[in-house]
């Protein structure tokens, strides 16, 4: 009898977490980069087999140096989050370049 319930728990958590991972997430609008700071939106940095995985990278909107760089990995346990809209950009107008990335 409890492993009928324990089962039956199992299939209903399952059945929920498989409803939102069917429900289409809103994008939030991508923000405009800081001042002085450029975006190049979309740079493919693999492809494996199921779709490219890209990046964002902020740099400086003049430079005439190598830049240190900084990775940014958003969060959300490999189930929300995105590269777009990065809190670290900023640092971009500070003489760093920052690689936003999107990550499977």
């Amino acid at each position: 009898m409890k492993n009928r319930h324990f089962f039956s728990a199992i299939i209903l958590a399952g059945s929920v977490f498989m409803a939102d991972a069917a429900t289409p997430k809103r994008q939030k609008p991508v923000a405009d980069p800081p001042p002085g700071v450029e975006v190049l939106r979309n740079l493919v940095y693999k492809e494996p087999f199921i779709r490219p995985l890209e990046l964002d990278l902020y740099r400086p909107a003049k430079f005439d140096r190598n830049l240190p760089v900084v990775i940014w990995v958003h969060g959300g346990g490999w189930l929300n989050g995105s590269k777009d809209n990065c809190p670290a950009a900023w640092l971009a107008a500070e003489g760093f370049a920052v690689a936003s990335i999107n990550y499977r």
